[in-house]
């Protein structure tokens, strides 16, 4: 089974995913992790340098090199799902998850990470509420399109097991 986390920066795609990964004794794959690691610089650097249109399109060939796999479970970028026909594709390959998370609280993460989340450097807190409520009205179109959706509100264990579980007889919201 090939299992997609999507969901916006910050909700917990890449923490979460390591461990479902482990649950399910499956292999883990960050696309952002491996765009960043292909071109031996941080993904925010990477993200600046390259422009979002570029980026986008490196992240799909990241994308790329997972449909064809198996028992792997793949942290995507937060807006990978949202370009091109990339959450078709997903949908497709496998299996598809929404890690929903508070608004409110994930704003405030990236307002702290910005130095390294390029597309909220130089925010204000407001200004990072702003840009993430902008990001999330673009992006829910496509989240929604997933097979599953879970809220990041509970611990990790207990959300492990629910993902597990959802996943495994297809709910389509939790």
């Amino acid at each position: 089974m090939l299992i997609f986390l999507i969901g916006m920066p910050a909700s917990g795609k890449t923490h979460f995913g390591k461990l479902l990964a482990d649950w399910l004794g499956y292999e883990f794959f960050d696309t952002d992790q491996m765009l960043a690691d292909s071109h031996a610089t941080p993904i925010g650097e990477l993200f600046e340098t390259l422009g979002e249109a570029e980026f986008r399109k490196e992240e799909a060939e990241m994308l790329n090199f997972c449909l064809g796999e198996q028992n792997m479970v793949v942290a995507t970028g937060g807006g990978l799902a949202a370009y091109g026909n990339n959450m078709e594709r997903m949908n497709q390959a496998g299996t598809t998850v929404w890690l929903k998370s508070d608004p409110g609280l994930n704003s405030f993460i990236l307002f702290k990470q910005a130095a390294t989340r390029p597309l909220f450097k130089d925010l204000t807190i407001d200004g990072a509420r702003a840009r993430y409520k902008e990001l999330l009205k673009i992006r829910l179109p496509f989240y929604m399109q997933a097979k599953v959706a879970i809220d990041t509100k509970y611990e990790a264990d207990e959300l492990i097991e629910d993902l597990a579980a959802s996943i495994m007889v297809g709910v389509k919201a939790l």
